[in-house]
């Protein structure tokens, strides 16, 4: 023949056609198609050789796709609702449709390696899992349950709000479930195109440069939920301002009732307060704690609530020693300023403005 193959593989290959009839001379063309037959899985190899004058040989490669395999479902139990992110892995799944005890699952993607599905709603129980392309089924034995349980909620969603660039915002859900687990993300509920890495815990800390979204799944044994969209507005940076005195003015006095608790913070609204108007920026101020019951320190910084608290401190104190400090502060975009106890014990604050930038 004037066209043959040759390899280790020349089998998998099959000449289907060629131009091909006598010996070819130097720069002489032809036509031959070729097709791949694979019997078994896995890379081929062979070489199509074209018997010319000066025999030369053209390199063939294909993969050959045997029937799916299924090594692992993860997470491997829902409750009966069904509509769990499921992924499943193992080979030749690309456009595998799958089922969970002969319910049809939702496909959402695959490869050669992975089938990403919804589960369907099913009765509890064990159940196999089973996916099939044209080239057979893959059954996985007794590898997803079922499981009549609630699954995990979410009782406080991540807050939106808006802050000056270079602010860094605390987002955090309370969740009501048994060992759950977290993943946080960028961008609507929902898309998971955007893990944030690292952020596997109920609260994250972000600090974007502009305007984005985000939204964290919580996860358990008995199911998925998703928050609701978290979007943070990021204003820019205050333009350099002027200073405005304010006759002195107290803007919290806690003593009687209202300390602040350990550990927390405290939001305080500022904007048409002591004469501060609503374009302000900063304000200059004095914070007394009275007679604090431990050795810790105060920290007064931007609002709104679910801004950042930075590492610093603004006042330093001791039991039984009353002290007071003069602070500059950042207002947040919303007018407010955020007091942070770290002490052990409720704390005793007095909060005057001495004036204001705009």
């Amino acid at each position: 023949p004037f066209v043959s193959l040759t390899g280790t593989d020349s089998s998998q290959f099959v000449i289907s056609s060629s131009n091909v009839s006598g010996s070819l001379g130097a720069g002489a063309s032809a036509t031959a198609n070729i097709a791949f037959n694979p019997s078994t899985a896995g890379a081929k190899t062979a070489v199509l050789e074209f018997l010319a004058d000066t025999p030369s040989g053209v390199t063939l490669t294909g993969t050959g796709v045997g029937p799916p395999t299924i090594t692992n479902v993860s997470p491997n139990s829902g409750t009966p609702a069904g509509g769990r992110s499921v992924t499943i892995t193992g080979t030749g799944l690309q456009g595998a449709t799958v089922t969970f005890g002969g319910a049809s699952a939702t496909v959402v993607s695959t490869s050669s390696t992975t089938a990403n599905v919804l589960t369907p709603a099913h009765a509890a129980g064990l159940v196999n899992v089973a996916a099939t392309t044209t080239e057979g089924t893959a059954t996985a034995t007794n590898a997803y349950t079922f499981a009549p349980c609630p699954g995990p909620t979410i009782n406080t969603q991540p807050p939106s709000g808006s802050i000056r660039a270079g602010n860094s915002v605390k987002l955090s859900v309370a969740v009501t479930s048994t060992s759950p687990g977290f993943q946080w993300f960028t961008g609507a509920s929902g898309n998971t195109s955007s893990p944030i890495a690292g952020a596997t815990a109920s609260s994250v800390i972000v600090t974007p440069g502009s305007t984005t979204s985000f939204w964290v799944r919580v996860s358990d044994a008995c199911g998925d939920v998703n928050s609701s969209t978290a979007t943070v507005t990021v204003i820019a940076a205050a333009p350099a301002a002027k200073f405005f005195l304010v006759s002195p003015c107290r803007v919290l006095d806690t003593r009687g009732g209202g300390a602040i608790l350990p550990g927390t913070s405290r939001t305080l609204p500022i904007f048409g307060f002591c004469g501060v108007p609503s374009n302000a920026t900063a304000l200059t101020v004095n914070v007394t704690v009275v007679s604090p019951s431990d050795t810790a320190f105060a920290t007064l910084y931007p609002g709104p609530a679910f801004v950042a608290r930075p590492n610093v401190s603004t006042i330093n104190f001791t039991p039984g020693r009353t002290l007071a400090n003069n602070a500059r502060i950042a207002l947040g975009v919303d007018g407010s300023i955020n007091i942070f106890n770290a002490g052990a014990t409720p704390l005793d604050v007095l909060t005057d403005i001495s004036g204001f930038y705009k």
